[in-house]
């Protein structure tokens, strides 16, 4: 499959590329058809609406080219997510089709290390991406406050993070941006990694 550039600004690969409506960037029927390994369908609806099963918090956890990432509570769970919310109205063909790519290759992947893509929610008008909260923030911040960081907690990191990396390439994905940032903590009190 061809490499195009993530919203985000790193290239991603896999996930085909034509669209079955006009109006929907996601195609999650070819999604499911290409990886089919994990329930896709059931995590993405054009019928209902993220205020429907989540509760937007005022707190903002991070940033994107989209704007803020918000933190929500799933209403059924109570449970945190972080919520990436993209305008359709305005959005180029380039940049349209490098949302579509990037949140079809999301539904598809399930890794220990990698941030679920939890719930897709896609409007006339906008696409909400309802991802895991990662509550331990980021690889870069914990180091910058670390003192000192033994070899053995340095191997674990590593470790990792190229288990997320290896995974990403045997599926056949590139995340062409790697860094610190982008590594984060699923928990403040544990050392176990995702990347985002």
């Amino acid at each position: 499959a061809a490499a195009t550039e993530s919203a985000e600004g790193g290239e991603v690969r896999g996930a085909a590329a034509s669209q079955t409506s006009d109006s929907n960037v996601v195609a999650v029927e070819e999604v499911i058809a290409a990886r089919g390994s994990i329930p896709i369908s059931s995590r993405y609806t054009t019928t209902r609406t993220l205020e429907s099963e989540y509760i937007i918090e005022k707190k903002v956890v991070g940033s994107g080219m989209s704007g803020p990432v918000q933190l929500a509570t799933g209403i059924d769970d109570n449970q945190k997510y972080a919520v990436k919310s993209f305008k359709k109205k305005g959005l180029s063909s380039r940049k349209r089709q490098e949302l579509k790519s990037e949140v079809e290759i999301y539904l598809s992947l399930d890794h220990p290390h990698i941030a679920r893509l939890e719930m897709v929610f896609e409007s006339e008008e906008e696409i909400d991406l309802v991802m895991e909260y990662m509550a331990g923030g980021e690889l870069y911040d914990r180091l910058s406050k670390c003192k000192q960081y033994t070899e053995a907690l340095a191997a674990d990191t590593a470790y990792q993070m190229l288990l997320a990396v290896a995974y990403l390439h045997a599926h056949q994905v590139a995340h062409r941006d790697l860094k610190l940032e982008n590594f984060l903590y699923e928990k403040k009190e544990t050392n176990h990694l995702k990347l985002i």
